[in-house]
């Protein structure tokens, strides 16, 4: 996947918008990333919100789903912005997992702090899913980036 992003960001930088949006702080990869870790952390966020519920109404369900998704991914969408280009940066260090796996608890207690602050029904529990996940996903983009 990082050589078809690496072609099509060779692609993009030969255009005035390209070169405007992807420069050298960041690039396609990280947008790749961005959208991956927004995506799959809010849909187990709404899952991981709505499983203590499984009890109650279809609606109720839903509702808590809703809300564990979107009270994830307004954090996410700046967080992850972030968080694929560091992982991209840490790529050139030393004890690169190490730093990578650091930044991973970092995210995700900042994660579990926002959930409790905006008032999230099942905070933890909500938190469990995208925090394995996340988990999983910042060693496989370690992986990848290391190749």
């Amino acid at each position: 996947m990082h050589r078809y992003l690496d072609r099509l960001e060779k692609r993009a930088g030969n255009t005035a918008s390209g070169k405007l949006l992807f420069n050298r702080y960041y690039s396609i990869k990280d947008l790749y990333w961005t959208i991956l870790y927004t995506t799959a952390f809010g849909i187990l966020a709404g899952f991981g919100n709505a499983f203590p519920g499984l009890q109650s109404s279809l609606a109720d369900i839903l509702y808590a789903f809703a809300q564990g998704f979107l009270n994830n991914t307004y954090l996410a969408i700046v967080i992850n912005i972030f968080y694929a280009r560091i992982i991209n940066f840490l790529s050139n260090k030393g004890h690169f997992r190490y730093y990578g796996n650091i930044l991973w608890a970092f995210v995700q207690l900042s994660f579990l702090a926002w959930h409790y602050f905006i008032g999230t029904e099942n905070p933890a529990e909500t938190m469990i899913l995208p925090a394995l996940l996340a988990f999983l996903l910042t060693n496989y983009h370690i992986s990848k980036v290391r190749k």
